[in-house]
């Protein structure tokens, strides 16, 4: 059955082996190229002993970034700057938002945690010009949240790790029609779960 909300965001299928479904009202991907994505992403392949077999994405209020395999262009000027978006991609942080291990039977990860944007220019330049090519406040926090049940058989013990998901764009800037400065700012856009066994 073709993924439709692949087809509408311009989804590269094979690239990204996504399933996509609905939970808590936000967007969720269950990534189907578990090791790939891990090694992409800096998550640890074992921990504790247990080898990671799922990674979750779930994108807050359904704040997922349209265009992450093409590259996008979204131009913004003043008088004196001129910012453009040259490429849209996402990442899962580093950070640990919560880290659980449930015995065997039903377990739920509830996560609702508020994560800073990281922004980053290599010369100096109002955030308020940054914040208007972007689309959103670079300097402000945002709330990531959703939950996760697990259902764990008898006899094992899984950990559950929840990590922040990030849009990432990176831009370049003109001064005075010259080129001025290049950087990138991730945006806190949902929450990144994996499943170690």
């Amino acid at each position: 059955m073709p993924n439709t909300f692949a087809k509408e965001n311009n989804i590269d299928e094979t690239d990204q082996n996504y399933t996509n479904i609905l939970s808590n009202n936000n967007r969720v991907h269950e990534v189907q190229n578990v090791e790939e994505f891990a090694k992409e992403n800096n998550i640890p392949l074992e921990k504790d002993g247990k080898e990671l077999s799922e990674i979750t994405i779930s994108y807050t209020n359904n704040n997922y970034p349209n265009n992450l395999i093409n590259e996008s262009i979204t131009p913004f000027a003043t008088a004196e700057y001129y910012v453009t978006v040259v490429r849209t991609s996402e990442t899962c942080g580093l950070e640990t938002l919560r880290s659980s291990y449930y015995p065997e039977g039903p377990g739920t990860m509830t996560v609702s945690e508020t994560v800073a944007t990281n922004i980053s220019v290599s010369a100096t330049l109002d955030y308020k010009i940054i914040s208007g090519s972007l689309g959103y406040d670079v300097t402000k926090s945002y709330t990531v949240s959703d939950s996760k049940t697990i259902n764990v058989p008898k006899g094992k013990t899984w950990n559950l790790v929840a990590r922040p998901m990030f849009e990432t764009k990176e831009f370049t800037v003109k001064r005075n029609n010259k080129s001025y400065a290049t950087g990138d700012s991730s945006k806190p856009i949902g929450v990144c779960f994996s499943i170690y066994k």
